[in-house]
């Protein structure tokens, strides 16, 4: 197959466009809602809800790999000692701190 580039423009005209697009079903451009031309968005609650989550979880201290990583490495041999009773109270605690969920 060859491509020779004489292929036709489409119409840039705008009042053709909106012709041509209620013809063949194609979405129509958008027009500014505004007067002014200027663009705006609405971010709903929970949009701005997970937007909060993300601002903190990118506050918050990067954990030290390697430590993770040994921590891990003793959990899957079954070497890690814990304390289910001390689980439970930091979880209790964490809630306390945020009741809103963590």
């Amino acid at each position: 197959m060859k491509i020779t580039g004489d292929l036709p423009t489409p119409e840039l005209d705008p009042k053709k466009t909106s012709n041509a697009t209620a013809k063949t079903g194609r979405a129509q451009p958008v027009q500014p809602v505004s007067g002014d031309g200027q663009d705006s968005v609405q971010i709903s609650q929970r949009g701005q809800a997970l937007l909060q989550l993300s601002a903190r979880a990118e506050a918050a201290p990067v954990a030290e790999s390697d430590r993770l990583e040994s921590i891990r490495q003793a959990v899957n041999d079954g070497r890690y000692a814990y304390s289910s009773d001390l689980v439970a109270d930091r979880i209790l605690d964490s809630l306390a701190h945020h009741p809103e969920g963590i």
